[in-house]
């Protein structure tokens, strides 16, 4: 997935751990990809597990804030990228 996307991004990071108010661990971003002011958060699944990808999508969007961040979802069995 890294690989894929790499050209298309000013910076990316991958494995970012989330934390919450009490330094509690919330959940982990698989790739965070930075680009003209805008944050992309891709959740990368081997099988096509959309709803669990949803729920962890929205939870980490909601840690990193909403403004110019879009969500998407890879799937590798399918090797499709779909924005959420």
């Amino acid at each position: 997935m890294y690989l894929r996307v790499r050209e298309h991004y000013d910076s990316i990071e991958r494995h970012v751990t989330l934390f919450g108010d009490k330094g509690r661990k919330v959940g982990e971003i698989d790739l965070l990809a930075h680009k003209d002011g805008h944050t992309d958060v891709f959740e990368v699944k081997c099988s096509p597990r959309k709803v669990k990808a949803r729920k962890q999508l929205k939870r980490i969007k909601k840690h990193i804030g909403p403004e110019n961040t879009r969500c998407f979802f890879y799937c590798g069995a399918s090797k499709e990228i779909e924005h959420f």
